[in-house]
This record gives structure tokens, sequence and C-alpha cells, in this order.
């Protein structure tokens, strides 16, 4: 859905060096560099995917609530990029290591780059392939999240007014904490959720 990001830097030689060490441990490049701006994206493209670019005066990252994640192509791919980012100027938001709350093969580190961007790479990357929004996957998965966002899911125009194929039981619209995320295809950001009474 994204065609590129784009972040305000305050010190061009300094991002170049971090982003040239990380994004080179995930197997992306730099594709574009002028006096002003660095872009990276895919090997063997001019295309740049995330634009760099220098600012004048104090730069200001998102606050909480913001990261960027990279896909990453193994979990190897994934302790390179932490530990190039920690040799680079980032900081430690979270070591390499499985994260079972987000899936069960999720494997992820969390730095913040030297303007205090918080940045993700993770494994496995997303699943390719069509699929029809709003349909379910019979393959489940058990997530638990915070209520505010499990009433904003809840809400939402996938959860299906009837009973779920594989006898998973009535949709309930408010109130219920026990949520199933499709494991085919959440990692698409799809919101392919079904639900079952507490």
């Amino acid at each position: 859905m994204l065609a590129h990001l784009s972040f305000g830097i305050s010190d061009l030689a300094r991002t170049t060096a971090f982003y040239d060490a990380t994004m080179e441990a995930l197997g992306y490049a730099k594709v574009f560099s002028g006096p002003q701006s660095v872009g990276y994206g895919l090997v063997g493209t001019d295309i740049d995917r995330l634009l760099l670019i220098l600012q004048q005066g104090k730069v200001r990252p998102p606050s909480l609530g913001f990261h960027l994640a990279f896909i990453a192509p193994s979990r190897e791919a994934v302790d390179r990029f932490h530990a190039a980012a920690l040799g680079f100027g980032g900081t430690d938001e979270g070591p390499p290591g499985p994260r079972p709350d987000y899936g069960p093969s999720y494997y992820a580190a969390f730095v913040r780059d030297p303007d205090g961007y918080k940045l993700e790479p993770k494994h496995p990357p997303p699943p390719t392939g069509p699929r029809v929004p709003g349909s379910f996957c019979s393959s489940l998965e058990r997530v638990r999240f915070p209520t505010q966002f499990v009433q904003t899911v809840l809400s939402s125009r996938h959860v299906l007014p009837r009973r779920f194929p594989g006898n998973f039981g009535t949709p309930v619209r408010y109130g219920c904490r026990r949520l199933h995320r499709c494991v085919r295809c959440a990692s698409n950001s799809c919101f392919c959720w079904s639900i079952r009474k507490a």
C-alpha cells in the first residue's frame, strides 16, 4: 500500500552511516544520495522506499505508537540489524528474539536510530498472494490485546454477524476478551478476526 516513507534527520553523515549498516544487514541498499538526503530500497533498483532528508533545526520523531518495521529475510538478519544499529549510534529498545504475542514464528528486535525513530526488523516476511477482504482463515491463533484496541476490532466490519466456520461459536461484539487472529493473513494487517464467547 505504501510507496515510500520519508524522515527528517539532523545529521546526514551520521544517519547515512547508520542506515548503510542496518539496511545492508537486511539485504537492502542505498539507491540515492545527495547533498541533503539519502534513500534506501531494493538492491538493483533506483527507487527509494525510505528517504531521509536533512532538516534545519531540531528533529522531532513521532511519539509513542509509531515505529517502522523492515522485512528481514532470516532471524540471523534480525540479529545483524540489531548489532549494526547499536554499533552505529542506535539505542536498544528490545533485543532480538521470539515475540510469541505477535505470532508463533514472529522474531524481531527494536531499536531507535540516532534521531530517535523507532525501528523493527522482523521475520518471517508477510505471506504473498491475493485474499478477499473480510474473509476468514480456518487456521487461528490466540492473541491478547488491550481493552481499547479490543473494542475497536470488535466494532470493525470484519466481525461476522453469524456463526464462524469450524464451530468457533457466536460472535460477541463487546465484552469478549478472547480474540483469535488469522495466522495466514494477520501479517498483512488485514484485520481478519474471529471471536468466541468467554
